[in-house]
């Protein structure tokens, strides 16, 4: 018999509190805790599929802010920064992608680079740090590799569990909050010891309804011709399935277990 099958590819997503100091290297980044795996890359060479980004909370003067964070300037969509740029004002998000940001090092352990060290940012303890993955690189997972991505019969979806989501303060660098929900899936093959699925989504607060309607116009679906491909990105960006978007779901991050 035909049936939908629903294709995931994973969205790396990473929000931590800030270091004043922004070494990063107590917590390595893994597929758990930032849905994804960066390749090493030297300071301020961060690939274009990675964005990152900081949101003040406390706001910071004497000089907190490079020349060269400022010449970069806000996320489109936040506010300017001050009459004082190098200062930094509460509310203001910063690009932190640009030359001297950043790097990642040998064990997938984030360091950004501070004010009075390599032209980066002096964070306050209060503020947040964000890892995103905005378009495909193999350097970062390559898809076909486990966490990457999936191909799952439609039939097979069980259940889908709301989960709390605190890390940023459940808040997105451009205020947007956030909610988790996990979609759970029955083993493909439990006489092999294969156990569920899980794909874990981090997405626009309020909207564990419109995910349980999406799946389930996607798992009534009359196609069976062709996988159905819910989420994944491409090397031009991130694509979401009407089912979701025409809901005003917004996906932050997808991670698949």
């Amino acid at each position: 018999m035909k049936q939908p099958y629903l294709y995931f590819g994973r969205k790396g997503y990473m929000a931590r509190a800030a270091l004043a100091n922004g070494d990063y290297s107590g917590t390595a980044m893994t597929i758990a805790n930032a849905l994804m795996l960066p390749a090493d890359v030297a300071s301020g060479v961060l690939k274009p599929s990675l964005e990152l980004t900081h949101r003040c909370v406390t706001a910071q003067a004497s000089a907190k802010r490079s020349a060269i964070v400022v010449a970069a300037g806000p996320r489109p969509g936040t506010q300017a920064f001050s009459g004082a740029p190098t200062n930094i004002v509460a509310g203001e998000v910063s690009i932190l992608d640009s030359a001297t940001g950043s790097f990642i090092d040998g064990t997938n352990e984030l360091n950004i680079n501070v004010v009075g060290t390599d032209g980066g940012i002096t964070p306050h303890a209060n503020d947040f740090i964000y890892l995103e993955e905005i378009s495909f690189a193999a350097e970062v997972l390559p898809f076909n590799a486990t966490g990457a991505d999936i191909c799952l019969p439609a039939a097979s979806f069980i259940s889908a569990q709301p989960l709390a989501y605190t890390a940023g303060a459940g808040i997105h660098w451009d205020g947007t909050a956030q909610d988790a929900t996990q979609l759970i899936f029955k083993p493909l093959a439990p006489e092999a010891g294969g156990g569920v699925k899980t794909i874990t989504m981090i997405h626009t607060a309020n909207k564990y309804k419109e995910i349980c309607e999406a799946m389930q116009e996607l798992c009534n679906s009359q196609v069976t011709e062709e996988a159905i491909k819910v989420h994944h990105l491409t090397a031009s960006g991130q694509v979401l399935h009407n089912a979701f978007s025409s809901r005003g779901i917004k996906v932050y991050g997808m991670s698949i277990v």
